[in-house]
């Protein structure tokens, strides 16, 4: 999609419609342009990477979705302009780099948008969906099986409840096992005693099981949390705002790569309104200057 935002940026600016509009004074044939498109789309592939954009079964929302799409094309793009600056002769059209920006945009949120429908689609025939276990008898054990029943865009099917994980309770899915697929195992009680979490973890290692837990130990009252590692164990922080952390980098990055865009696109309008002012101060100069000689004139009369 960033290849195909390119080309047709590219062609745009050199279609006949746009030329008349505004005449190409510049050289760029389309096979150096092709590689320097190649290179800039593998920094923006590892940019989509950092931010977290390949995550498969990544459960944010669609309007989320867009949102780092738009944040990683943009810090793209103040890349690019970043590049140019230091090798301005390397390129010259500022139309083709907001034509591609504002194309890649476009181009990548469709794709993800058809991929993420195409993702569900597949959910609803039960194509890809992970098969759970959950193990546990807490709220948050009812609260991850509503979750899991009532959206089938989650990607996730309750298979099977155990509320404890004694030794009889171990054979009983074991059994299970024998005829029923399963993925994931989900202990979410955190007031299981350490003898099943440990029961529990060494069933899921020995039968190839992805294993996981619900550090919930405020009874799902926390809504914004990180993991952090001290000393190799897991650390739950709970986070008191949003703009935290990380958070609160996003937010500084995407003030920045605004702010730089607003500034490339309102220069043509900046750059006129000075010398519209610039003009005026000279006729005004200029007129103050004739009113002087028409004063003199009249004087000598």
């Amino acid at each position: 999609m960033i290849v195909l935002a390119a080309i047709a940026a590219y062609n745009i600016r050199f279609a006949q419609i746009t030329a008349e509009i505004r005449p190409i004074i510049f050289n760029l044939p389309f096979k150096e342009y092709f590689y320097i498109v190649l290179l800039v789309g593998l920094i923006w592939i590892i940019i989509f990477a950092l931010s977290g954009l390949y995550n498969i079964r990544s459960t944010r929302s669609l309007i989320k979705e867009l949102y780092y799409v738009f944040l990683a094309c943009s810090t793209g793009l103040v890349a690019i302009v970043v590049f140019i600056f230091f090798f301005r002769e390397l390129f010259s059209s500022r139309f083709i780099v907001l034509a591609a920006w504002m194309l890649a945009i476009i181009f990548v949120s469709i794709e993800r948008s058809l991929i993420r429908l195409i993702q569900r689609i597949l959910f609803r025939y039960d194509i890809g969906v992970h098969k759970v276990v959950i193990v546990g008898n807490s709220k948050s054990s009812d609260i991850l099986i509503n979750k899991f029943s009532s959206d089938l865009n989650s990607g996730y099917e309750v298979v099977k409840r155990l509320r404890d994980f004694s030794i009889e309770t171990a054979q009983e899915l074991e059994e299970f096992l024998k005829g029923k697929e399963v993925d994931e195992i989900i202990q979410s009680d955190p007031n299981m005693s350490k003898a099943e979490t440990l029961r529990l973890y060494d069933f899921a290692y020995d039968n190839h099981l992805t294993f996981k837990y619900a550090a919930d130990l405020l009874d799902t009252k926390v809504l914004k949390t990180e993991v952090t590692e001290i000393a190799g164990l897991p650390i739950v922080e709970v986070k008191k705002t949003s703009l935290e952390g990380w958070g609160r980098i996003n937010k500084r990055i995407f003030d920045i790569v605004v702010s730089i865009i607003l500034l490339i696109l309102t220069s043509p309008i900046t750059l006129i309104t000075a010398i519209q002012k610039k003009m005026m101060a000279v006729l005004s100069i200029g007129w103050v200057k004739v009113e002087d000689c028409l004063n003199i004139l009249s004087l000598e009369a």
